[in-house]
């Protein structure tokens, strides 16, 4: 395969998507071995000093006008590279240049130690469960008596009977398990809604979908239903500690709602609720969700589908390892700490981003006296 070296990606460049959510932008922070995709453009700074800088003004109201005037199209609508010439940035003070830097800097080291945090919570799940490689099994033969596979399952699909999902539940035998809905289930399981494409605004309550969600959070929809798209719409409203899980499309995503929120989920992410939190945490829970324990009964149920969809019915079956309660609030701390650390990152790359807005308007030296007493209360 030829090396595809004006794709490849170099630590410092900027990623400026130019198709589909147009105007994301993103900073490469270390050298990796990977190619851009052709929605994406590479925006390579002849000062490699000015890529936090370059980046946190593209995503910078001023950025992001200028983004909005020369996206092109009606119905499929995109940036050309051509354009990208066009964009213009202030020359901003060394001093203040040099301070969006660190505090961007600052912003990848939490983020960096947020993905070390849950990779510790992660292989210490994956410790407690001795799960080991059950997941990288590709043993291509299963030999299933009919008593064994379609009078007990229902399934004649070859794929369901694979041996690491048989590796799986002989592994979870020998651990506390329980269904994860049902009666004697872990969680009780709501639905939302689905209104169709035709419900959709500019402005209005958010309408989270699948896409919009990772095990990391949600990103910002351009998405809105009306509020009268149902009745007592406030009771879809997602409520603190809730899990929304993907049933449709990238099935088996789970991510923890951390506070009362206002707004509503597309049909196809269900909201699980802990019936008993003395039992089972939410922040346990989740990341068993996101692990193989799970991810391997997701894909053992929805093989074979064209259009991935895991069902309520088998989602209530799927089985959940509960651990001792110390042990869950060792790995919960761990997860919570990785989300602590990520919030912190986000916020403050928005504190470069503001910043950046009042030099602009206001003059740089405002600028940096406001971000200085912002990080010296920044903890």
């Amino acid at each position: 395969m030829p090396i595809m070296r004006r794709s490849h990606l170099k630590k410092n460049d900027v990623l400026l998507s130019i198709v589909g959510t147009i105007g994301a932008v993103s900073l490469v922070y270390s050298n990796k071995d990977a190619t851009c995709s052709c929605k994406l453009a590479i925006l390579r700074p002849k000062n490699t000093d000015n890529a936090e800088l370059l980046a946190v003004f593209l995503n910078s109201k001023y950025g992001q006008m200028q983004i909005a005037r020369y996206t092109r199209g009606a119905v499929q609508k995109g940036l050309i590279l051509e354009d990208m010439d066009q964009l213009i940035m202030p020359e901003f003070r060394e001093d203040f240049r040099n301070t969006i830097r660190s505090i961007v800097m600052r912003a990848f080291e939490q983020d960096a130690s947020a993905n070390v945090s849950i990779s510790d919570a992660q292989t210490m799940l994956s410790d407690c469960l001795n799960m080991g490689d059950i997941g990288l099994l590709n043993m291509p033969i299963a030999v299933k008596k009919l008593s064994e596979s379609l009078l007990k399952s229902g399934r004649l699909d070859a794929e369901y009977y694979q041996p690491k999902y048989d590796a799986l539940f002989e592994t979870l035998s020998c651990f506390n398990c329980k269904p994860l809905g049902g009666g004697k289930g872990i969680v009780r399981i709501k639905k939302s809604i689905e209104p169709g494409s035709e419900a959709y605004l500019e402005e209005g309550i958010p309408f989270v979908r699948v896409s919009d969600v990772n095990k990391y959070g949600i990103a910002k929809t351009e998405v809105f239903i009306d509020h009268n798209t149902v009745q007592n719409i406030e009771s879809l409203y997602p409520k603190k500690d809730t899990i929304l899980f993907s049933k449709d499309g990238s099935v088996g995503i789970a991510y923890k709602v951390e506070n009362d929120s206002k707004f509503v989920t597309s049909g196809a992410l269900l909201h699980l609720i802990v019936r008993n939190t003395k039992e089972v945490l939410p922040d346990y829970l989740t990341l068993v969700l996101n692990s193989p324990v799970v991810q391997l009964q997701a894909e053992r149920d929805s093989n074979g589908a064209i259009i991935q969809h895991w069902k309520p019915s088998e989602i209530e079956q799927v089985v959940i390892p509960v651990l001792d309660m110390p042990t869950q609030e060792i790995i919960a701390a761990k997860v919570q700490e990785s989300f602590a650390l990520r919030r912190k990152s986000k916020e403050l790359l928005e504190y470069a981003k503001q910043a950046v807005e009042m030099a602009i308007e206001q003059g740089e030296t405002i600028a940096l006296n406001w971000l200085n007493s912002i990080m010296e209360s920044f903890a």
